[in-house]
């Protein structure tokens, strides 16, 4: 039973990750067309991760459980789209390897830590429980002690409420970042304006 949730997961992230880089590359040249700042594609994946952040701290039952990886495939998705993009923007294909190199390594403290954060929460929840399992020669199971946590998304609360304010850093910077932009959009008219 878990073994089939833990595939029908894996399968919708999938599946939501490869709609999200289809969604975000039409959106791109979309904004491209209309000469939208590309940073605006940045929003789509910090709001599904947000989103993602919320459902795990509310929500407690496996049948809803599909929502959190359709929402995180989506916006890994759609930052992996995203990203080539804007990295190429910000710093010009001369620089784009290198660029795009840190950016797809930096998820690696990230993602250490937070499991870590994960793992010690889930921990603190969990208590030792004697399971009787399997039959041996004499038809008699063997006992096994395992940790288990009976207090469903408490069980983890406390790490969804730490990564929902840290996954809000990126939605601010990139609100800055786009406002930058467009006041120089802004200035760059003005300027070509007053020289008519």
């Amino acid at each position: 039973m878990i073994q089939h949730h833990q595939q029908t997961q894996v399968g919708l992230l999938s599946l939501a990750s490869c709609l999200g880089r289809l969604v975000t590359g039409l959106a791109a040249d979309t904004f491209y067309h209309f000469r939208m700042p590309t940073l605006l594609l940045l929003y789509v994946p910090a709001l599904m991760v947000i989103t993602s952040q919320i459902f795990g701290f509310v929500f407690s039952s496996i049948d809803v459980i599909w929502l959190l990886s359709v929402f995180v495939g989506f916006g890994y998705g759609s930052i992996y789209a995203a990203g080539p993009i804007i990295v190429s923007e910000l710093w010009g294909i001369e620089k784009f390897s290198f660029h795009w190199g840190l950016i797809n390594m930096s998820p690696i403290v990230c993602n250490m830590l937070f499991s870590s954060m994960f793992a010690k929460n889930y921990d603190q929840h969990t208590r030792v429980q004697k399971i009787n399992v399997g039959d041996d020669d004499e038809g008699a199971g063997h006992v096994v002690e395992v940790a288990v946590c009976n207090f469903k998304q408490y069980c983890y609360n406390g790490t969804y409420k730490i990564t929902f304010f840290i996954s809000l850093i990126p939605v601010v910077l990139v609100s800055v970042m786009i406002f930058k932009e467009l006041l120089r959009r802004y200035r760059r008219r003005q300027f070509h304006n007053s020289k008519l």
